[in-house]
């Protein structure tokens, strides 16, 4: 079974016809996801994502290089007026430690930076850097407590946004930049996420039986 999952978000489809192309160059297979009417699943801030290119979990590191190759013949020479070249030595260090946060061209041009003022990294080193990213970003968190008190408050009352909020609670995942989906909440509160739903639903359900009867 083919997995697909979200490799990069868009706020329209022109933004990101340089990523379908060049997954049609290579032979990736991909989708695109329209999230214009999406509803807000966050909780907290407001989506503004428009598109989402998705490719299979497998297909992340092969993207990924492909992206990097380009974006290393595309920062020689370098720019002098480059904003990062602004930046300082500690903020250099902290988009090679978060490269999910920043373009493919403003990571290669950090280690740049940071060799030219006699700070090198080895491969392994940034590896390593990329692998404590992804463990710090796999870390679920604990959920907002005025949803989940929210949450059971509207399942009490029976009503459906309850139920959604306990469905999302205990189902919702993210995806990692190596392609792995994990759970994006703490046990306890898919935990609290599975009681509001099924409270929810029975509640739901008491209150249509008492409306027909």
């Amino acid at each position: 079974m083919k997995t697909f999952a979200t490799f990069q978000k868009f706020s329209s489809t022109e933004e990101a016809e340089e990523l379908v192309q060049l997954l049609q160059d290579n032979n990736i297979e991909y989708e695109i996801v329209d999230n214009s009417f999406s509803v807000d699943l966050t909780f907290g801030s407001n989506r503004q994502t428009e598109k989402e290119v998705k490719v299979q979990q497998t297909d992340f590191p092969k993207v990924n290089q492909l992206l990097e190759k380009i974006a290393e013949k595309n920062i020689f020479p370098l720019n002098k007026d480059h904003y990062l070249q602004e930046f300082a030595d500690d903020e250099l260090l902290e988009i090679i430690q978060k490269p999910d946060e920043w373009s493919k061209e403003d990571y290669l041009i950090a280690i740049v930076l940071l060799k030219s003022k006699g700070k090198y990294f080895t491969q392994q080193q940034l590896d390593e850097f990329k692998q404590q990213r992804l463990q710090q970003l796999a870390k679920p968190e604990s959920g907002n407590t005025f949803w989940t008190v929210l949450g059971y408050l509207f399942s009490l009352l029976g009503g459906l946004l309850g139920v959604f909020i306990g469905w999302h609670l205990m189902t919702f995942k993210k995806t990692l930049p190596n392609g792995q989906k994990v759970y994006t909440y703490t046990k306890q509160a898919r935990s609290h996420g599975q009681i509001i739903f099924g409270l929810g639903l029975l509640c739901m359900v008491g209150w249509i039986i008492y409306k027909l009867s």
